[in-house]
């Protein structure tokens, strides 16, 4: 997880699949859920829904086995999300939803931050922003209860994007938020979550006409990155700078 936040997608796959291969060597099944639930954590933050699918139903599976409540739910939190990228949004959603009844039910509140991150995500894909709006809040009061940072970026660039999305009086508070999100990734030198923000505020930036200001925030982002280009997150910022003029970096 700290190579992918730092810059480094395909060194973080990697290690994460040499991880699995050693816990599959171990024959020891909470070495392995533990592996492959972080495998599917690493391929949902590559924006892999189709590996994050694989990893997260092989762990759900162990899991059922050995009666782990709190690894299934975890699991299913992955395979929701995977599910709701692949279009099957409904079914996503609900595969969230019981994945944190699951977690929740242990007492557990840890990495919950996270898992609600997606299941707002999720939300967000349908329309339903209000309900995305109060689970982000959720997930931002448990970043506070458990001094869990890593997702706080991600958190309020999600808040910026939805209120930006509902649009009128909003609008002012989401570019806020998209700002402190920026801040925070920068302050914490998680370069893939500060380009992830940085697409979504030159996003915003590009529609109010602010070409060159966008493409000075986007640019060196992108032209820093040596590896992953074409995971999802780089992906989409190559696509928003194609669009702002002037000669791509690379």
């Amino acid at each position: 997880m700290p190579l992918w936040l730092l810059g480094f997608p395909d060194q973080a796959a990697q290690a994460s699949a040499a991880a699995v291969a050693r816990a599959r060597a171990l024959q020891h099944p909470l070495s392995l859920v533990f592996a492959l639930n972080n495998d599917a954590l690493v391929h949902q933050m590559r924006g892999d829904h189709e590996a994050t699918a694989a990893s997260s139903e092989a762990a759900r599976a162990i899991a059922v086995e050995y009666e782990m409540p709190l690894w299934q739910g975890w699991a299913s939190v992955f395979a929701g999300w995977a599910a709701s990228v692949g279009g099957a949004v409904d079914e996503g959603i609900a595969t969230i939803r019981e994945g944190l009844r699951l977690a929740r039910a242990t007492d557990a509140i840890t990495f919950l931050p996270h898992c609600l991150s997606l299941s707002a995500e999720a939300d967000a894909r349908v329309g339903r922003l209000d309900s995305a709006l109060a689970t982000i809040e959720e997930a931002l009061a448990l970043c506070e209860r458990n001094d869990e940072r890593y997702v706080e970026p991600e958190l309020h660039r999600q808040r910026g994007a939805y209120l930006l999305a509902l649009g009128g009086p909003d609008a002012a508070a989401g570019e806020a938020a998209l700002q402190r999100a920026l801040a925070l990734a920068r302050h914490q030198g998680a370069r893939m979550l500060e380009l992830r923000t940085a697409t979504s505020l030159g996003t915003r930036w590009r529609d109010q006409g602010r070409t060159t200001e966008a493409r000075a925030l986007l640019a060196p982002l992108y032209d820093s990155l040596t590896e992953g280009l074409d995971t999802d997150d780089p992906r989409r910022a190559a696509e928003l700078l194609s669009t702002l003029g002037g000669a791509k970096g690379r």
